[in-house]
């Protein structure tokens, strides 16, 4: 038993650090390809990775540790967390693009974006709540885990993401339109068109499933 007891802290450790890394390249790829900013990037990943800490500071308090099961949470929580700003910064993009000022910007973010982004939020850790009824603990770990993650991830975002904002003023030039972007656009238009093939199409599917 203690063999096996050091053999799963190692993987433990091992797992934590090359699924975190990995996520966290994965997600800045994606975040660069979508603002084209350098400080758009680190004003994103401040509330995000202070949630992150704060989470595994209350998972060390609350169980003592992380365990094989629960030592995914970081994944998970990147994963959903970067949504939350994403939303938020390019709603404060928009609204400067349209002539507004950084702090009008982000007023209108904490109207329109965050009413979206507290609803989600919520709807999704009540998802991961429910896994706190789970028989097996590691799975009621991770279930609550996520979800205190998910909440101080959204507390973040209120507090410390507007403060970011106004200390380290991001880039609000629009992006430049490419081939992806004509490819968006076109697939719109014919989504447009054939609404009710895809429509009928899709419920067809629904019941053959």
């Amino acid at each position: 038993i203690p063999a096996l007891n050091v053999d799963e802290y190692h993987s433990i450790e091992r797992g934590l650090w090359q699924s975190s890394i990995a996520t966290t390249l994965g997600i800045l790829v994606l975040f660069w390809l979508g603002f084209r900013s350098l400080k758009t990037i680190i004003i994103a990943f401040i509330p995000l990775g202070l949630g992150v800490l704060l989470t595994l500071s209350g998972a060390q308090l609350h169980f003592g540790g992380l365990n094989l099961i629960t030592s995914s949470f970081i994944s998970i929580l990147l994963g959903l967390g970067i949504d939350l700003p994403v939303h938020w910064l390019s709603r404060v993009r928009e609204s400067q693009q349209s002539g507004s000022s950084l702090r009008a910007a982000i007023a209108d973010a904490q109207i329109h974006a965050g009413r979206g982004i507290i609803t989600g939020t919520l709807t999704t850790t009540l998802c991961f709540l429910t896994l706190a009824r789970s028989e097996f603990t590691a799975f009621a770990e991770l279930g609550l885990i996520t979800a205190l993650g998910l909440v101080l991830m959204l507390a973040t975002t209120f507090t410390v993401l507007p403060s970011a904002q106004l200390l380290l003023p991001a880039d609000s030039t629009p992006v430049r339109s490419g081939s992806f972007s004509t490819f968006l656009k076109g697939y719109a238009t014919g989504i447009a068109r054939y609404a009710r093939v895809i429509l009928g199409l899709g419920l067809v599917l629904s019941l053959l499933g």
